[in-house]
């Protein structure tokens, strides 16, 4: 069946399914998408093919077409009513009025005609005019998409229709006419491939400079997803070659960046263009001009010091009563003098002492202290260990967007930024703009071998060798399970290391005997309530263990009621921040409980909280905040501390340096590696991630 009308509610939308609340001829139905390309929009007039399909929760209709359409006269007041603020009484006056002559009313946009109506405002009219344009622009974009790609594959064509429908809430009516000055501005959303497919079907040609700027774009992208936000000349026409499959276009590509920088393009960057030129997307140069010039800026201003005696700072006892080792001290007169300091250190350093004695000393100096990190995790152990506030970068980005004034009660602050070798460009860039011209400390915290940024960009590596900068790297590890220390400091010098008294290695030949290791060694590490979490590098492997290891222990406890795939007794994870409930993006527990209507949980720290299905459950996108944690990935367990680390070891090219230091450094007493024969030799041999990223940021 093909119906017309209007969409008046998204009811549920994922990145595979769409259901909507369509009105066709004042009768409502519920549709269904299966495919990306046929989703909608709210308020959008669409014709729908598909067939009605009847189940337990009712009918629906199953779409398997859908194309904007020009309403008709017979569904005009349905259109009308699209319109926000638009009822059925104000369409019925303004057909009545007009009978047959208003589609030419709203298409001519005579908003005067259309306010002669009674109780129809300028505003309200302008607002149907608009919808209108809106709507025929659509109708005008895929009529045009359809006629360029009649002849292309059903696959490139329906994925076409798709970033059609995004390029349009960029350009508006104006699509068609951007699209045809250039096919390739569909690239930005789609890729190259599919842009190309496109450019084909409109007649462009393989060397059009237009295909071949766009090839330089989607490799500089392409390298900003890993990491990179510059690309050296060699990379980039390697990158080119394998994408065009031609070295003559590659070059070719490489001589129009350049000619278009030169004529004052906007698109990319290039640094050093006459002498082994780097080359950068536009927007990340932005960024990491922008965090250099700030940074610079403040460098440049110190201010006045905070004056603190060394004797004052000897005699400081910390809340454990002991003092600041010579390095602490060294530190906390740093981030006291200084505008911008940074303070790096393995786990078990004292940063957070070091910390906590500088905001003391700050706050009885009558200034501020704000303390920031990227996660929610890494923000919450900041303000248990420090005992003062500290936001997420997203949380306190939030704030000032709400309130503006919201940075104001801080006056003169210092800035912590904790887990600094963890944030990435953007997240510093946008941090940094919201304290532009307001005076402060800014104090990077950090461990440069742990795991770099998943984003793009890497400021505290670099800061780390800027002489502008006052670092000081803490050495001095206060834990008494040195055994561990022991095997982070060969990690981080690639020395190959062995088994002693807190670090046992294992080995195993496949997954079989893996996953039976593992069941053991939880088994024994869990035992008198001792916490021990697995590690392991993929998420896929990290699914695997958490089901075994569930099915192994959990066979005879209680089924959770409200969400019966836990059991109590389960590990799990919460994976959002919930401010209502006290709960971070990282919080671990254990399910000790149920009421009629909720899961119970010990979350430690956070104490014991009381989850809803709704709690526990995305409905809309039908994922669970609430997940299994017997086996975590490392970045799941960064800025966490367990009494014991279990840490598989994939021989994968991800499985770095800074992969194995930040697995064993979440262990407090013990770590068990679990190894294949050579791995950790391999691992060694690769190297820091951090040291294949390329950044084009330098103070």
């Amino acid at each position: 069946m093909r119906i017309s009308g209007v969409v008046k509610a998204i009811v549920y939308e994922s990145k595979k399914m769409q259901v909507i609340s369509f009105e066709t001829k004042g009768e409502n139905i519920k549709v269904v998408s299966w495919q990306p390309y046929l989703f909608v929009e709210l308020h959008d007039y669409v014709s729908i093919t598909g067939e009605m399909e009847f189940t337990e929760y009712g009918s629906q209709l199953v779409v398997s077409d859908a194309d904007y359409t020009p309403p008709t006269h017979a569904l005009i007041s349905d259109f009308v009513c699209s319109t926000v603020g638009v009822g059925s009484a104000t369409a019925d006056r303004l057909l009545v009025h007009f009978n047959d002559n208003l589609i030419n009313r709203i298409e001519s946009h005579d908003v005067d005609a259309l306010c002669a109506v009674p109780r129809v405002s300028r505003a309200l009219a302008t607002a149907i005019c608009n919808k209108w344009t809106e709507q025929t622009g659509k109708v005008q974009l895929i009529q045009f998409m359809q006629e360029v790609l009649s002849q292309s594959t059903p696959k490139y064509r329906n994925d076409l229709r798709f970033a059609a429908k995004k390029a349009y809430q960029a350009y508006s009516d104006q699509t068609v006419k951007k699209l045809k000055e250039d096919p390739f501005r569909i690239w930005a959303f789609s890729d190259f491939k599919k842009a190309s497919c496109f450019a084909n079907a409109m007649g462009i040609l393989d060397d059009d400079p237009r295909r071949l700027m766009c090839a330089v774009e989607e490799v500089l992208y392409s390298q900003l997803n890993d990491g990179n936000t510059v690309v050296k000349t060699d990379t980039l026409l390697n990158e080119l070659s394998k994408l065009l499959k031609d070295g003559t276009l590659a070059n070719n590509s490489l001589d129009i960046a350049i000619a278009d920088v030169l004529n004052n393009g906007t698109r990319i960057a290039i640094t050093n263009i006459n002498d082994n030129p780097k080359f950068a997307l536009a927007t990340a140069a932005i960024m990491e001009n922008y965090v250099a010039e700030q940074l610079r800026g403040r460098i440049n201003n110190n201010p006045l010091p905070i004056i603190v005696s060394d004797s004052e700072i000897d005699k400081y006892l910390l809340p454990s009563k002991h003092n600041l080792s010579t390095e602490q001290k060294n530190a906390v007169q740093l981030i006291l003098n200084n505008a911008v300091t940074l303070v790096s250190g393995g786990a078990g350093t004292g940063k957070t002492s070091v910390l906590y004695c500088v905001n003391e000393m700050i706050k009885m100096a009558g200034n501020n202290v704000l303390q920031v990190a990227l996660s929610g995790k890494a923000s919450q152990r900041l303000m248990q260990q420090t005992a003062d506030d500290a936001f997420t970068i997203a949380s306190l980005l939030n704030k000032v967007d709400i309130n503006p004034d919201f940075l104001d009660a801080y006056t003169m602050p210092v800035v912590h930024i904790d887990e600094a070798s963890m944030v990435d460009l953007q997240s510093m860039y946008r941090l940094l703009q919201i304290f532009e011209g307001r005076p402060l400390r800014l104090v990077f915290i950090g461990d440069w071998a742990q795991l770099p940024p998943v984003g793009a960009g890497l400021i505290f590596h670099k800061l780390m060798h800027c002489k502008q900068v006052c670092s000081i790297e803490l050495t001095e590890n206060f834990r008494s399970h040195s055994g561990i220390n022991t095997v982070a400091q060969s990690i981080k010098n690639g020395v190959l290391f062995d088994a002693n008294k807190n670090v046992e290695i294992i080995e195993y030949a496949h997954q079989d005997e893996l996953l039976n290791l593992l069941e053991h060694q939880y088994y024994i590490n869990t035992y008198n309530n001792n916490e021990a979490h697995i590690i392991a590098p993929l998420k896929s492997t990290v699914a695997k263990i958490n089901t075994r290891i569930h099915k192994s222990f959990s066979q005879n406890r209680v089924i959770v009621k409200i969400s019966q795939q836990f059991r109590i007794g389960d590990v799990v994870i919460y994976k959002k921040n919930n401010k209502h409930i006290g709960l971070v993006n990282g919080s671990t527990g254990v399910i000790i409980g149920q009421t009629d209507m909720t899961m119970v949980v010990n979350f430690g720290v956070e104490g014991i909280v009381y989850l809803n299905i709704d709690e526990i459950l995305d409905n809309e996108k039908g994922q669970y905040f609430l997940q299994f944690a017997y086996a975590l990935t490392c970045h799941s367990s960064q800025g966490s501390e367990f009494d014991t680390a279990i840490v598989v070891v994939e021989d994968f090219k991800m499985v770095e340096r800074s992969w194995l230091y930040t697995a064993v450094t979440r262990a407090k007493k013990k770590v068990v590696i679990l190894t294949p024969d050579n791995a950790i030799l391999n691992v060694l041999n690769r190297g820091f991630a951090f040291e294949q990223i390329q950044v084009g940021f330098e103070l």
